[in-house]
């Protein structure tokens, strides 16, 4: 999963995450490119939405999980504190 942006002083902010910032135009959507790849949240593979919410579907607010991403050509584990959608 490709991460475009990343809000600043959220979560995936303070946990390392970076998103991109070449920009590219699909249809009326910018999306930026360039950013991490997220592979794998606390062991599970993470190919899709889909996943990464099945991924978190039993996690808690506060609670601190691994995001695995891939980065100019290497691996990294990143430490994140869950934060859930309150909307």
């Amino acid at each position: 999963i490709l991460v475009s942006q990343v809000v600043a002083g959220g979560p995936a902010d303070k946990a390392g995450l970076k998103g991109g910032n070449d920009p590219i135009h699909i249809s009326k959507t910018i999306i930026y490119t360039g950013g991490d790849i997220i592979t794998e949240i606390d062991g599970m593979k993470v190919g899709s939405m889909r996943a990464i919410r099945s991924a978190l579907a039993d996690k808690k607010e506060g609670q601190v999980i691994k995001v695995k991403v891939y980065r100019k050509g290497t691996y990294r584990t990143l430490k994140m504190n869950v934060k859930l959608k309150t909307s």
